[in-house]
């Protein structure tokens, strides 16, 4: 078979068992570990910041706009116990005290392998936008006023 036809065959695979674009949660094969996935629809987020925002980096402008396909994204993130699941499944000593880039990627592997489904972190634009939960504004300059106005599912 062609690189290309194993990898669409691959990626017809993922996610199993679940069916339509839904909420769905994941259980870890031989152990307790459970975890929560949010369907999050697609849109268009307002990237980068105002020249005159609050919070404004040098190089965070123009605002622009990202459209962002649907995906799934775990409700909490990696808790303790599942990160020392992880940690003595990979004969790690001791549970890392700082996750780096590579241990995530790692983990989300680890996951992938062990599911049977395609796990990975989320790019730059979908956890901005599920942070602004389809408004324009940081998450952390909301009210509580707005805490109604947020993504089905997000925190």
């Amino acid at each position: 078979m062609a690189p290309e036809a194993a990898a669409a065959v691959e990626d017809s695979r993922f996610p199993l068992a679940v069916t339509g674009f839904r909420d769905y949660t994941e259980a870890l094969p031989g152990s307790a570990v459970k975890f929560h996935m949010i369907a999050v629809p697609s849109g268009t987020l307002a990237a980068g910041s105002p020249e005159l925002g609050a919070c404004r980096l040098r190089d965070a402008g123009p605002v622009h706009s990202v459209r962002v396909s649907a995906f799934w994204m775990a409700q909490a993130t990696v808790s303790s116990h599942d990160l020392e699941l992880f940690s003595v499944q990979h004969g790690l000593k001791e549970k890392p005290g700082v996750v780096t880039p590579q241990i995530a990627d790692a983990y989300t592997h680890w996951l992938s392998q062990a599911t049977g489904k395609k796990y990975r972190l989320p790019t730059e634009s979908e956890l901005e936008y599920t942070c602004v939960a389809g408004g324009t504004m940081p998450a952390w300059e909301r009210t509580a006023s707005r805490a109604d106005s947020h993504v089905p599912g997000m925190a």
